[in-house]
């Protein structure tokens, strides 16, 4: 059987490409292989010439490399700054803590407590059209200038709003009677508890 000029033609030019193609693979490959061995030549050359910077020390008669890892000496002094600064932050930190409770020791001359004793605050109540009127009288000796407000419970529940200390009459709800015993609150000048006081109501 015989293949035509044109036929021939055309099956020699698709092998012609073909053989390109292959070429240009096989160089690309190779080209990509030279690069991958000169990063490789270069990165070496460049730890060698680093190990030969490093300079060699002398003890007792005997040489020795001190290799330099980058970023080691770094990290050391980023640590020893670190640890500190946390010691002179915690020593700060102490001292401020110390002052605050000094200064909140000086402020308050007594801790929160309660105290049950008609010797300290006498509470009288009588009825009123809406709940009961009651009537605080603080004994001389428990008189304070951080007292600047008190406030009426019972139990864990409030029935009266917050008053302050040089108003002595107030109302609570919901109508308590003489022999009650309910909480009083006083309060400083922050509207804080200072001194809580558990007291039975007498009547007027």
């Amino acid at each position: 059987m015989k293949v035509s000029k044109k036929k021939r033609n055309i099956i020699i030019l698709l092998l012609v490409i073909i053989l390109m193609i292959l070429s240009f693979v096989v160089l690309l490959h190779k080209s990509k292989i030279d690069k991958d061995a000169a990063i490789i030549k270069n990165k070496s050359a460049k730890d060698t010439g680093q190990l030969n910077k490093n300079p060699v020390k002398k003890s007792n008669g005997k040489s020795s490399i001190s290799v330099e890892v980058p970023g080691k000496n770094e990290a050391s002094v980023d640590d020893a700054n670190t640890t500190s600064n946390e010691k002179a932050l915690t020593v700060q930190q102490k001292k401020d803590e110390a002052a605050k409770a000094q200064k909140a020791k000086e402020s308050v001359p007594k801790e929160s407590e309660v105290i049950s004793s008609k010797d300290v605050v006498t509470v009288y109540v009588k009825a009123a059209n809406f709940g009961s009127i009651a009537e605080i009288i603080i004994a001389k000796s428990e008189v304070s200038n951080s007292y600047k407000y008190y406030q009426y419970f019972k139990g864990n529940t409030a029935i009266s709003k917050v008053e302050s200390i040089i108003k002595n009459k107030t109302t609570i709800f919901p109508v308590q009677k003489a022999g009650t015993e309910v909480v009083v609150k006083l309060l400083g000048s922050n509207k804080k508890v200072i001194k809580e006081l558990n007291i039975k109501l007498s009547a007027r």
